[in-house]
């Protein structure tokens, strides 16, 4: 049966981080802040008394970690969405099958976006959120990575890997994390310019050095694996640029 209020616990060592996450749930009438807590210790008193639905929860905490308190909650635990101001750390939250992730400083439209999944959640509906996406044209596309929006030129992209609802995009020189399934992502590339190796990865074709067996090797010396129900289609969609055959021993 679906609920009417979702309880809230704020986690955070950062007094002004905690404010504003307090001040967002304020502003909804389906949620009502239940505690508050600036280390984990508080935090996993304030969950066992208290069971919350939704927990906002800081990774970066003195003593123990958002991610090491996660691993002492029981498998029916509450929905999770993490905090961080580090993009990098908090692409290691998809092992613990978090809800989502807010880049601080935090804009309410991306709190409303992780509250709305929660909810979806704990309703058992789960179902993703797609933002409003145009195709790929030309050498360069936009993505939105926290509140910013970055120019990526086509040709600085290696390979990309999907986690989810999001999808890392590996540049030769840094990743980018956009809110995004791999699916959705396929569909927006341009034709012909990407390959789809296994369930998990995109690589751009002319980012690919070498293929030994099922590996791929990229120009940024990354070994990726061929899935075993895509290497005929990879293979096929390189063969027209084969020359030659191998030197006889």
């Amino acid at each position: 049966m679906k609920k009417n209020i979702y309880t809230c616990l704020v986690v955070d060592d950062e007094p002004l981080a905690q404010n504003l996450i307090e001040k967002f749930i304020l502003r909804l009438s389906t949620l009502r802040l239940i505690g508050k807590a600036n280390h984990a210790i508080a935090a996993i008193e304030a969950i066992q008394q208290n069971r919350p639905d939704i927990i906002f929860l800081d990774i970066t905490m003195p003593e123990m970690t958002g991610f090491e308190l996660l691993q002492t909650l029981a498998t029916n635990r509450p929905q999770i969405i993490m905090t961080t101001a580090h993009t990098e750390l908090a692409i290691d939250g998809y092992a613990y099958d978090v809800t989502d992730y807010l880049i601080k400083p935090i804009p309410f439209e991306q709190f409303l976006r992780a509250v709305n999944r929660a909810i979806d959640r704990i309703n058992g509906t789960n179902t993703p959120v797609e933002a409003n996406h145009k195709p790929v044209e030309g050498q360069y596309f936009w993505i939105k990575e926290g509140t910013k929006l970055l120019q990526i030129n086509t040709d600085d992209v290696v390979y990309m890997e999907g986690l989810k609802d999001y999808v890392k995009v590996h540049l030769a020189d840094r990743v980018v994390v956009t809110y995004l399934t791999m699916t959705k992502m396929e569909e927006l590339l341009p034709k012909g310019q990407f390959i789809r190796i296994n369930r998990s990865f995109l690589v751009r074709r002319k980012a690919i050095k070498a293929i030994h067996g099922n590996t791929i090797e990229t120009l940024n010396k990354q070994e990726l694996i061929i899935g075993n129900s895509y290497r005929s289609a990879v293979m096929e969609s390189l063969r027209n640029t084969f020359i030659g055959r191998a030197v006889p021993e």
